[in-house]
């Protein structure tokens, strides 16, 4: 069955079939890469000029719990998989198509080695990507009955450790002497501390040596005891660690956050759940994720937690009207054991996020925060106003997690070009470029070279400013061949497309007469010699769909903006 549902995925994704996306409100299409289709976000932004600095880093998936979810989109290419988004989450910098069935992950064309590496470890894998998109090292310490859980893959500030969590399950069966009978399969955590180099283990810590399973808040399953019923009753999602070695681990079903020595594992403190070691001042906090330190000395800890204040499997009622983004300051000396909420970001949309999300402090003490569901996400001030809301116009995805970084991608592939001829039959004629370069980051502008024949050499005819993910650029003439040059800042090259043959609309084949290379001046215009026009400048904004194409007349030829809406 497994071995069929991969097989299944690659035949459709390899076939075209009847669109069931509405593809000028929830995808993007792109010329110079077809096969590439992110999904869109609806943007509001309230105050530019506060944002952080950086790019949206975050990996769809389908979300097939949610009753609006189409199950022919999961056939489909858009796009399950890590992406990158600038600043303004109109445009995405960087896709990768991805396939999923159980233990059979595919990634094309970016990233073939992820066939190969799926196969090898099917327990699961990190993978850890360099500024290019290439595979720098993978990390897997895992074998049966363990499995690689989704929950983390937290590379540590030095670059040269990763904490990653596992599963296993084993049967329990309650001491005699025990009050509470347990007996049945469960569900343990464990997270490792790995060298990346390596893949030494540093550390090594399990639920099922110090969490009891009184402290679960989540019910046995109906029919536990019997084979496949299992009883997850901590479900670990987050793990970080402090200057000083120890561990921030966090417990969806205990509503719990534990602090674990990193020296014998000892748990040296509870936040929440049954058996608190602090006294909560002005907050509470239930179904918790992705807890993270964020400051502190030897008398108090600063944290920051994302508080689901309620659960999709846990039968009992919310802790908050709205899930919320905390700072949380922990006064550790052993005379006080408070914790106190020093700000508190709400769902701007007043909802709860029953599974999943993350908060994010950045640099200039920005809250970052997805709310998962529809990919929902939001920035805020220090002193709480909402600054930034983004979510996606498809519904049937959601996103674990999202984050904020400065980053540069230099991507170790050429950039992408496809040029098309348009105008009418034996008459004036005008050339379109799209180019593309996915993942690269430092492009600010494109070089376009044309030839009536690359034998002869190419002459420089014109430059466009990047326009998001695909810049399009008019020329007006025949331009047989034709490749770009990328440009960054300081106005170096980046780097060339391939040389591309203008392709020339299939009406023209019918015309009695031949299309000559242009021998007129770069950027002069001609009129129209027929009414009749195939592929014209009119018909530019449905090529490709969603792009707007807003034409100006420069000194150096046409060049179209594209904008996305």
């Amino acid at each position: 069955m497994k071995r069929l549902l991969g097989l299944l995925c690659r035949a459709l994704l390899s076939h075209h079939l009847v669109s069931a996306w509405r593809v000028s409100e929830e995808v993007e299409t792109f010329v110079s890469r077809p096969d590439i289709r992110p999904l869109k976000f609806n943007i509001n932004s309230y105050n530019a000029s506060l944002l952080s600095p950086g790019y949206w880093f975050i990996a769809f998936y389908n979300d097939i719990s949610d009753p609006t979810f189409d199950i022919r989109r999961m056939l489909q290419t858009p796009q399950v998989g890590p992406h990158i988004y600038d600043n303004s989450g109109t445009t995405s910098l960087l896709s990768f198509i991805l396939c999923r069935a159980p233990h059979n992950i595919q990634i094309w064309p970016d990233l073939p080695e992820f066939e190969s590496i799926s196969s090898e470890f099917p327990e699961g894998v990190g993978v850890v990507l360099n500024s290019s998109y290439a595979v720098q090292q993978t990390v897997a310490v895992f074998k049966e009955p363990e499995t690689f859980d989704m929950h983390e893959f937290n590379i540590l500030h030095d670059g040269k450790s990763a904490l990653i969590i596992s599963r296993e399950t084993k049967y329990y069966s309650s001491p005699t002497d025990v009050d509470n009978n347990y007996n049945g399969w469960v569900v343990y955590n464990h997270f490792r501390d790995v060298d990346i180099s390596s893949n030494e283990v540093i550390f090594h810590w399990s639920t099922e040596d110090h969490i009891s399973l009184s402290e679960s808040y989540e019910e046995s399953p109906k029919g536990w005891g019997a084979p496949g019923v299992k009883w997850d009753y901590v479900h670990m999602n987050s793990v970080d660690k402090d200057a000083n070695g120890d561990y921030l681990v966090s417990g969806r079903d205990t509503h719990t956050i534990y602090k674990v020595s990193g020296s014998d594992g000892s748990i040296i403190w509870r936040l929440g759940g049954k058996t608190s070691s602090f006294y909560l001042s002005n907050f509470n906090f239930s179904s918790q994720h992705d807890a993270r330190f964020i400051d502190g000395n030897h008398a108090m800890t600063v944290i920051s937690i994302f508080d689901n204040a309620a659960s999709g499997s846990i039968t009992h009622n919310s802790t908050a009207a709205y899930s919320s983004a905390l700072l949380v300051a922990l006064d550790t000396s052993p005379s006080a054991m408070v914790a106190t909420a020093l700000n508190r970001w709400y769902r701007p949309d007043h909802g709860l996020t029953y599974i999943r999300g993350n908060v994010q402090i950045l640099p200039n003490h920005n809250a970052f925060v997805c709310w998962s569901k529809d990919a929902y996400l939001s920035e805020f001030t220090a002193d709480g106003e909402c600054i930034l809301e983004a979510k996606l116009t498809a519904r049937g995805f959601a996103s674990y997690r999202a984050y904020k970084f400065n980053f540069t991608g230099l991507p170790d592939t050429k950039p992408a070009l496809k040029a098309l001829t348009f105008g009418t039959p034996c008459g004036s004629t005008t050339t379109v470029a799209y180019v593309s370069w996915n993942g690269a980051t430092e492009v600010v502008s494109w070089n376009f070279y044309s030839s009536t024949e690359p034998s002869t050499g190419f002459s420089l005819i014109g430059n466009a400013s990047r326009a998001g993910f695909e810049t399009t650029y008019v020329s007006a003439g025949n331009r047989p061949w034709i490749f770009a040059e990328a440009i960054d800042i300081y106005g170096r090259s980046l780097g060339n497309s391939s040389i591309e043959e203008a392709r020339i609309p299939s009406p023209w084949d019918s015309a009695d007469c031949e299309v000559e290379p242009s021998s007129e001046p770069h950027g002069s215009s001609s009129s129209s010699k027929e009414s009749r026009v195939f592929g014209g400048l009119e018909d530019l904004a449905a090529r490709p769909a969603q792009q707007v194409i807003n034409q100006e007349l420069a000194g150096n030829g046409l060049k179209t903006r594209r904008k996305s809406f």
